[in-house]
């Protein structure tokens, strides 16, 4: 995937994020608080907050699982700290496999677990979905407990609402023991 190459260093891959959430119109903060942290963005949209943690080499096969357990941790802290889903990001995935990014199946492949498990504590994963072509386009999305959170396909926004956001997975996880519940997510905060 040499023709992400800027994405190998931080300031390259946040100028992706940027790049998305400037695409949109979004509402964003960066290096927001987030506990006893700052994360790095801190989004509003019309339908919900959420927040980003830029990572580099995420697409990378080199990355080592060890430092997927240290991003995974820190946005874990993130999100608890700030009640909503924090998404690291930007994850580079080829078009035609999409369910193992997010639906998990019966094989447990390693973005798709990741997921899933992350999900349970509302961690998610920020996707480029590399396109080769008219039917299978170049898009973002945001992936959350095996499910598309939001969708940047205006052509693949199954079960997704107007701004591109899937309102069943717009909630925070919270557990105590073996009960777990979902919480629908805050109104968005006023505008920074």
């Amino acid at each position: 995937m040499e023709c992400f190459r800027e994405l190998h260093d931080e300031a390259g891959a946040s100028g992706w994020v940027k790049g998305v959430l400037d695409e949109q119109k979004w509402d964003y903060q960066t290096e927001a608080a987030a506990g006893e942290g700052r994360i790095d963005y801190f989004v509003k949209t019309p339908r919900c907050n959420f927040g980003i943690e830029v990572k580099r080499d995420l697409f990378s096969e080199n990355l080592k699982m060890t430092t997927m357990a240290d991003y995974f941790e820190q946005a874990a802290s993130y999100a608890r700290a700030l009640e909503v889903p924090v998404f690291l990001g930007p994850v580079i995935v080829d078009h035609s496999v999409p369910s193992a990014t997010y639906t998990g199946g019966t094989t447990a492949k390693a973005l798709a677990a990741f997921n899933i498990f992350g999900g349970r504590v509302n961690v998610g994963t920020l996707v480029f979905f590399n396109g080769t072509g008219k039917y299978s386009p170049n898009y973002w999305g945001m992936i959350l407990r095996g499910g598309v959170f939001w969708s940047g396909n205006p052509q693949g926004r199954y079960g997704c609402d107007e701004y591109g956001f899937n309102s069943r997975k717009l909630s925070v996880v919270s557990s105590t023991g073996s009960k777990q519940t979902r919480d629908p997510l805050k109104a968005p905060r006023p505008t920074f």
